[in-house]
């Protein structure tokens, strides 16, 4: 898997004066956008399309690439186009010493040159809207007691990902029903650790359709408001969802193109039929991942997963060792000392990319703030290539870094040891984690409150703590692991439906060759199943082309799927 930077984009650099006029310079284009030559681009110039075009998530990189890919897709489909400029969307965007000019221009189916190409799926024809749902009183629904009938999807998991396929698919009026397992909507965040909380700003973290954490709420949500959010908001659209329900095992008849569900809720089984299944069951359903060191049997502590934890409280005096340094480390790091464990000491194992939470906040705000409406803030931002979202950021928060680079040796004169160049899209996209957004704990290590163990790693229990592989010990009377969870979807896919399915399906997560996501959002090998996951905001976004593909599907009309490689 190639990391974004290596990819042959780079953020433009030519200045733009303050007194530039956005929508003048975007109006100059119009006469352009029905007859792109090569010579309307830039030589490193990206076009990404959005299901408006290829009917899935493509990314074209140099201006030969896509003048083929954009004369292949398009010369049908716009070549009566009546093209305009949406009001108010043109804008100067700056990131550090780096600024363009951005624009939405809408279509049915100045010498400038353009550098950056986006196409967005707005809707069906005569479908309806997928970003609109209003708020109607509570009513009862046919087939919705699930012994019979057929439902053109179903969404196995209520989490933020499965709540937005649902909400889109509820606007567009389809037949679907929400599977969840646990006993209340939320209770995916309800359950998790007392001190959990986002790491990016409020503004992210809405569901469709509304803002559903208002001003009152804290900037970094924390998880009981968020369920809360989450169960008001199903509650108000009146979304289907089952809760106390499991999916047991699934079958497709290549036939018939249905899927058959074996369904649990409580002790009652039954089973449905539906067109589509969309799998929001996290990135790896939480399956854990924990190191294995020698002789665990003559450890006379406790030893944790994060997947299993609460709180610190029963811990205090002890000596607490948090084994890895991302985000939840640091949250838990922060709890034992509130606790008044003896000692906290995180053992970090490799160099890890730091960001200051003010910094991504600059850079999120000049999308997402009370002003824009959610959906706007989420085309704007989402529909950048993955690889310019990833350079957009860490221009902007290295130009900010390097104004304070006493901030960050601190930290490494503490022990911890840091990736320096870097951006959170590059973790969240290639990884699904790993990185620390500070929204304190830095602090902390930096004045020896938290300890930093990181010139060696563990090999071995010790009755009071680990052994290290040069022959160092730590006392520890927690061992804390806080290393994440398998990001492998088709271990699902392969025990609920069938080893062939999960191949068929292939990887959920990382970047492709082109930088676009693997698996999550898009058309995968098995016909009438999606993956869906991620970011909060990647993940109301991206949920809407989900639920207009299904839609598509449904009606008849299914999208062409544009599959060259170029």
């Amino acid at each position: 898997m190639a990391p974004l930077s290596s990819f042959p984009v780079s953020l433009p650099f030519a200045p733009i004066p303050p007194s530039t006029d956005a929508e003048e310079t975007s109006l100059a284009f119009l006469p352009k956008l029905a007859s792109l030559t090569q010579s309307s681009f830039t030589q490193k110039a990206v076009w990404r399309d959005l299901y408006a075009l290829t009917g899935t998530l493509r990314t074209f990189y140099s201006r030969s690439s896509i003048c083929t890919a954009w004369e292949e897709t398009s010369n049908q489909l716009l070549e009566s186009a009546d093209f305009s400029l949406v009001p108010q969307s043109a804008q100067i965007f700056r990131a550090g010493p780096a600024a363009w000019v951005q624009a939405t221009f809408s279509f049915e189916i100045a010498e400038r040159r353009i550098w950056l190409l986006r196409t967005v799926l707005v809707g069906l024809r005569g479908g309806g809207s997928a970003d609109f749902l209003e708020v109607k009183d509570k009513r009862v629904r046919a087939g919705d007691n699930m012994h019979s009938g057929h439902f053109d999807c179903v969404v196995v998991g209520a989490g933020l990902s499965g709540l937005s396929v649902a909400g889109r698919l509820e606007a567009l009026g389809l037949h679907y029903v929400v599977l969840e397992k646990y006993p209340e909507v939320g209770d995916n965040w309800r359950m998790r650790y007392d001190s959990a909380k986002l790491h990016l700003p409020r503004e992210t973290a809405h569901l469709p359709f509304e803002r559903t954490f208002g001003p009152d709420c804290p900037e970094y949500l924390p998880k009981d408001i968020i369920a809360q959010g989450y169960q008001n908001w199903v509650k108000k659209y009146n979304i289907n969802v089952r809760t106390n329900t499991r999916l047991e095992h699934g079958e497709w008849n290549p036939s018939t193109k249905e899927w058959t569900l074996k369904i649990l809720r409580g002790i009652d089984s039954r089973q449905l039929t539906c067109s589509h299944v969309v799998m929001a069951v996290g990135g790896g359903g939480q399956i854990p991942k924990k190191p294995e060191y020698l002789e665990r049997e003559i450890f006379r502590g406790e030893t944790i997963h994060s997947v299993d934890y609460k709180n610190s409280e029963a811990w205090k005096g002890k000596h607490g060792v948090i084994i890895g340094t991302a985000n939840t480390a640091h949250d838990v790091a922060e709890d034992m000392l509130a606790a008044g464990l003896a000692s906290v000491t995180m053992v970090q194992r490799s160099p890890t990319y730091v960001l200051p939470a003010e910094y991504i906040r600059e850079v999120l705000s000049q999308s997402y703030n009370a002003q824009i409406p959610t959906s706007l803030s989420d085309q704007g931002f989402w529909s950048l290539p993955c690889t310019v979202i990833g350079q957009l950021q860490e221009a902007a928060c290295g130009y900010r870094a390097s104004m304070e680079p006493e901030r960050f040796d601190a930290l490494e004169k503490a022990g911890f040891k840091l990736e320096r160049n870097g951006s959170i899209a590059e973790h969240i996209l290639g990884r699904f984690g790993g990185h620390c957004v500070d929204v304190g704990s830095c602090a902390k290590i930096t004045n020896g409150e938290i300890k930093v163990k990181s010139d060696s790693l563990p090999v071995r229990y010790l009755e009071d703590g680990l052994a290290f592989a040069d022959g160092s010990q730590l006392k520890g009377d927690v061992i804390f692991f806080a290393t994440g969870f398998l990001l492998i979807m088709k271990t699902q896919v392969s025990s609920l439906f069938s080893p062939e399915i999960a191949e068929r399906m292939g990887d959920y997560w990382g970047v492709d060759g082109e930088g676009e996501i693997k698996g999550a959002f898009r058309s995968c090998g098995q016909k009438g199943m999606w993956y869906v996951g991620g970011d909060q905001s990647q993940s109301r976004y991206f949920s809407r082309f989900v639920a207009l593909s299904i839609q598509a599907d449904v009606i008849g009309v299914p999208l062409s799927v544009y599959n060259k490689e170029i």
